[in-house]
Parts: C-alpha cells; structure tokens; sequence
C-alpha cells in the first residue's frame, strides 16, 4: 500500500494494489477489519494517496476509537536526549515557519519540513539513526535560513551627486520571494530612500540599484544594508559597504570637458581664418601678375608710350 501510495505512474500503481488486495485476501480480513499505516512520503501525491484509500475502504472513525487502548504504560524510561533533540526540531520548525513568510506560499517549505520531523521522529528508528538523521536534519535547517542573503559588498566610488548604488541579493531556493531592503548611511552627507522593496528571482542573483543623492562634495562613510520579510522577520546578516563620495569629481570632469570642447572650437577658428587668409593671399597674387602680362608691349613698353 504504501509502495502505491508513492507511485506517480497510474499503471504501476493499478498492479500494486491489485497485488496489495491479493495478499490481503490470502491472508483473511478478521469482522473488525485491518489497520493499515502507510509510510511518510512528502514525494506522493494526492491523487495517488486517494487511489490507495478508495482501493481499500474506510472504516468510521469510532470504530478505531472503540478499537484503541484508553491508557497506555511506558516500558522504557524516557531519554533525556531525544527530548532535548525533539525541542531542538520544534524550535528549527518556528524559524524556519517565520523565515517561510517570504514566500507566496510558506507551505511549500514547511509542510516537507513536517513530514521530515514526524519521519525522524518515527519509532522504528534507532539511537544511531535518530542521530544521524537529527544531525543532517539541522544541517538541512540552517542551509535553508542562509538560503537567502546579500552578497558581501565591495568598496563603492561614487563619482557624482545623484547615482544608484548596486546590491546583489542572493537567492538559492527554488521559489521566488519577496524582501524588504532597509538601507542606513553611517552620516547624513547621503541621502538614501531607506526601505526598497525587492522581488527576488529563484535560484539566482538579483541586482538592486538605490538612488544616492551626495549632499557635501566628497567624503568616507559607510552604508548599512539590511533585509526582512513583508512581515518584518529579519532574514539573513546585515552587510556593509564602504563608500567614498566623491561628487566634486563630476564637476571637474565637466568642467575638462567643456574646456577641451572650447579648445577645439577656438582651434577650429583660428585654422579657418589662417586658411582664407593664405588663400586670398595667393588669389591676389596671381591676379597682379595676370594684368602685367595683358597690358605689356614685345618691346617691354606701355601700350600708351607707344602710341605717344
């Protein structure tokens, strides 16, 4: 049963009932039927658990509260150690339930969570399994809370008065979710909007731009950066970037700039004029010798002392 109840095929899972049923008829079914447990499965599906449970019937609930024991008795004294382990798991499950808030949907990572901790809760574990199993369970637990966090900053220049800052947020689980980024100046020389809110794409990096406005002309401050939920629950560390404002920058380089255009302008100029006046200079030239010619006699004389 539980083999069909964790098989997505609908085929393979119609011969795996059908072979459940046999063995329950070969062994008899007593007048008050037969209860039957199935494994933890956060892999199986609801169409196949309701196959599993339409194949076999059920019986109504006060028949199994009519059928159970009203008191029990422990045979083994109780272990100090898996009780502390059990509030360890619990406690986990708490933040891993207020870290959930910023997906859509927080069921998503926290309905596997439970069957997780009931599956390592189970009774057929031993002492060496429940170890093992509560020592990887943790490990798991804190890769999920670390899952989502801002990348380690690098020193920042900021070169003009008004500019954006980049922050890159990190986020490896396989769900989008949604932030709060609180972004606090160490002085007030910066004017930062302080709360930016951020959707972050699944399993990738997402790049944040805050507008900065310098207030002063340059100066070394630090910048704060910090995320939460939409609910406010902090999420990851807090991260910091050194940033040196260096606004007078712009101006300088403005004002080069319009220097070398005004240079160019005035080279242009002056090539200009140079140019026209060489090539009057050579128009008047050829135009003298040109008269010279036309109006001079063979014998080198002046038309007018000629005819004289």
């Amino acid at each position: 049963m539980s083999a069909a109840a964790a098989e997505p095929d609908d085929d393979l899972r119609e011969a795996l009932l059908a072979q459940a049923n046999a063995e329950l008829a070969f062994a008899g079914s007593p007048a008050s039927g037969i209860l039957i447990g199935l494994d933890r499965d956060e892999q199986r599906t609801a169409a196949a658990l309701r196959d599993v449970v339409l194949a076999t019937g059920t019986a109504p609930l006060r028949t199994l509260q009519a059928a159970a024991p009203t008191t029990a008795t422990p045979t083994a004294e109780p272990d100090a150690t898996r009780a502390a382990n059990l509030t360890t798991l619990l406690t986990d499950e708490d933040a891993l339930e207020a870290f959930g808030t910023i997906l859509e949907d927080p069921q998503v990572l926290l309905a596997p969570e439970r069957i997780r901790i009931l599956r390592l809760l189970g009774v057929g574990l031993s002492d060496a399994q429940f170890e093992t199993g509560f020592v990887e369970h943790r490990a798991a637990t804190v890769t999920t809370l670390d899952s989502v966090a801002i990348q380690d900053p690098a020193p920042i220049q900021l070169i003009s008065a008004n500019v954006d800052l980049p922050v890159w947020i990190r986020n490896d689980l396989p769900w989008p979710v949604k932030l709060n980024l609180e972004v606090r100046p160490s002085d007030p020389r910066v004017v930062i909007d302080p709360y930016t809110s951020v959707e972050a794409t699944a399993q990738s990096n997402t790049r944040v731009l805050i507008p900065v406005q310098s207030r002063v002309a340059s100066g070394e401050l630090q910048v704060r950066f910090t995320l939460s939920s939409p609910s406010g629950v902090p999420i990851g560390d807090s991260k910091s970037a050194d940033v040196t404002v260096r606004a007078e920058w712009e101006n300088i380089g403005l004002g080069i700039l319009g220097s070398v255009i005004v240079l160019l302008l005035v080279f242009g100029v002056v090539r200009t004029v140079r140019r026209r006046r060489r090539e009057r200079a050579v128009v008047g030239t050829d135009g003298g010798d040109g008269d010279a010619e036309s109006t001079a006699t063979p014998d080198g004389t002046a038309p007018d002392e000629g005819v004289r």
